[in-house]
């Protein structure tokens, strides 16, 4: 049986880094008739303590979302480098814990169907 090496490894997490490198800008204009713009529209007639709501924390969510979404991307090129040189798994694994942090962070807040 052939059990993948741990340069195999490190390989396929740089691949897969590289290919979710790709970032949005947080004040990109969502498509029309997308969820995103539903939700920025509602946004903007919810009524709350003070007045109406506004974009901004639909906006600063998704800038959350995106920040720990870069975060995760540079936690994975870090942990290929780790893996790349000598060091125990030590290094790696709190890199990865934070990995997994930040990134279920970003899913949680762009979840379509997140309630408080």
């Amino acid at each position: 049986m052939n059990r993948p090496t741990l340069a195999g490894c490190a390989q396929l997490l740089k691949d897969v880094a590289d290919v979710y490198n790709v970032l949005v800008h947080p004040r990109a204009v969502p498509a029309s008739g997308s969820p995103a713009t539903a939700e920025l529209e509602a946004a903007c007639r919810h009524h709350g303590r003070d007045g109406f709501w506004g974009e901004e924390p639909v906006r600063m969510a998704y800038t959350v979302a995106v920040t720990n979404y870069g975060a995760a991307l540079e936690h994975a090129q870090a942990i290929v480098t780790l893996m790349s040189g000598e060091f125990t798994a030590v290094p790696a694994s709190v890199l990865v814990r934070a990995l997994v942090e930040v990134a279920s962070q970003a899913w949680w807040l762009l979840e379509p169907v997140l309630t408080a």
